[in-house]
């Protein structure tokens, strides 16, 4: 929940922002983002393997929303998805204002009780004043069905339940050049998650995250940059308020060119996380990424990644996972109309609270996108993934293959 007084300083600091805008011609150049909207319209249809994430160990029996459903035959399903949407940037003068968004219907064969309707979409306003200041002003949705990997529950092991989550979040940023080569920025992010549905004890996973954070720039003249970052986030469970908790981090910054093709990027540090009750143990440790880039800035690239964070899964959690993983992505232009995309990441998590549980997760996928003719593109690809665990119950295996037709206007 916002407070008043939240509220209050978030309206003075969008009437700033807009004061910057050039009023003068503003509905000329508006009707201009309109003719530069992009629609277009999408046709897919995919393959599960597994689509309840089951464990081998599992009953073929399950209990979906109340309903008990004989799995015997299939774990698998085909779906098929429909989508809208539309893209567009309006420019005035120094501004700008990006529009994405899509409304789509995802349609299952055998188990039609999960055919849902999803979007996606955000508005966002990157914004300079004067010489100095620049930033972001920004509102993000989402409408997804959750996966059933984190399902099952202390008991019930073959209990599932049909989830529809909904986020949105408003989110800001202001950057300032003190001088040529230092800048202090500040940001915030405030996000509400909704369920449709019970997950845990008869509760929802529904919350409220603050986030609020800052830090310090420095450029050098080869454009390497180093700084500090801080962070604060406060989260609020509207059921489920014993997981309530505050999470601080400081980090040190670095993004560095340590050769002509090769730029690495990190953020390092400490991280803090204290919950309101005891039912959680307390997080203080290190956390932090570090991304190596090669060719960053040609068709044809590849990124690494090792990393270390605490995380609750896409909200899939009230709980928390310290995660310890590595990725790779390469991604290759073939012929001018081709580009393929491959990745592959490697996933250790440990769950903290509510037991030892501990899990290994590896997944690969490869995805081509072709530009057949002039605005129409043909994508194809396949995602497997592998879960171990030292609770039974949480193995499966899972292979997903999709194709999609995209036509745009």
């Amino acid at each position: 929940m916002i407070n008043k007084g939240s509220s209050i300083n978030w309206l003075k600091f969008i009437s700033v922002l807009l004061a910057a805008l050039p009023l003068s011609g503003f509905a000329q150049d508006w009707s201009g983002l309109v003719r530069n909207l992009q629609p277009y319209v999408k046709a897919g249809a995919g393959y599960d393997s597994n689509l309840f994430r089951i464990s081998g160990s599992t009953p073929t029996t399950i209990d979906l929303n109340g309903t008990t459903i004989n799995t015997t035959k299939t774990l698998s399903d085909n779906f098929w998805t429909i989508e809208a949407g539309l893209d567009g940037e309006l420019q005035i003068n120094q501004q700008s204002i990006i529009i994405a968004g899509n409304l789509f219907r995802n349609l299952y064969d055998t188990y039609d009780d999960n055919n849902y309707t999803g979007a996606d979409g955000n508005v966002t306003w990157n914004w300079v004043l004067g010489d100095r200041w620049d930033g972001e002003l920004g509102y993000l949705y989402s409408r997804n069905l959750q996966d059933y990997a984190n399902q099952g529950g202390s008991t019930l092991v073959n209990s599932r339940t049909k989830n529809i989550r909904t986020r949105q979040s408003v989110v800001g940023r202001a950057n300032f050049d003190v001088t040529r080569n230092w800048r202090v920025y500040a940001r915030g992010k405030l996000t509400d998650v909704t369920f449709s549905a019970e997950t845990i004890a008869n509760e929802k996973l529904d919350t409220d995250r603050a986030i609020a954070g800052g830090g310090i720039d420095f450029t050098s003249r080869f454009g390497n940059r180093v700084g500090l970052d801080f962070e604060a986030v406060k989260g609020n469970y509207t059921e489920l308020t014993q997981f309530d908790y505050d999470e601080y981090s400081i980090k040190p910054t670095v993004n560095w060119e340590i050769s002509e093709k090769s730029r690495i990027r990190g953020r390092l540090g400490y991280t803090s996380r204290d919950y309101k009750s005891d039912i959680e143990p307390d997080f203080d440790g290190f956390t932090g990424r570090l991304t190596l880039v090669r060719n960053p800035e040609e068709p044809t690239t590849w990124q690494a990644d090792i990393y270390r964070e605490i995380s609750t899964l896409n909200d899939d959690e009230a709980n928390y996972a310290l995660i310890d993983g590595v990725s790779i992505a390469p991604t290759w232009a073939i012929g001018g109309k081709t580009v393929l995309n491959l990745f592959a990441s490697y996933e250790q998590r440990d769950f903290q609270g509510g037991g030892q549980r501990q899990d290994n997760v590896a997944t690969g996928s490869i995805f081509a996108d072709w530009e057949a003719i002039n605005l129409f593109t043909l994508s194809a690809g396949v995602t497997a993934q592998d879960r171990s665990s030292n609770v039974d119950r949480f193995d499966y295996s899972d292979v997903m293959a999709e194709l999609r037709l995209r036509a745009g206007f």
